[in-house]
């Protein structure tokens, strides 16, 4: 049995670990933000802008997020914006080492 358990992840490379775990919503992991903002954003326009990106972030297309809120601009959101992929990266290879 432990062959078979092995197969699921015998052409797993790399490149697309990192697309299927790390970067999904885009750059810098925008579904996460966009979930957010959802829960916890009180400003309308930041509310509004994460409605607007909803069916753009399921494609990976964040540009509406990064220029709209603006993410590049303030510090406090572009430290999440850099920190959850990281994040992201470190569980997901850990999972995937210890196959849990």
């Amino acid at each position: 049995m432990d062959i078979l358990d092995n197969f699921a992840y015998a052409n797993l490379t790399y490149k697309e670990l990192f697309n299927l775990f790390v970067i999904f919503g885009g750059s810098g992991a925008g579904l996460s933000l966009v979930i957010a903002i959802f829960f916890a954003s009180k400003d309308k326009h930041i509310s509004f802008v994460g409605k607007a990106s909803l069916p753009f972030v399921f494609f990976n297309i964040n540009e509406i997020l990064i220029f709209g809120i603006p993410i590049f601009m303030n510090f406090s959101l572009l430290i999440p914006f850099v920190l959850v992929p990281v994040i992201n990266c470190i569980l997901s290879l850990f999972f995937y080492l210890t196959m849990i």
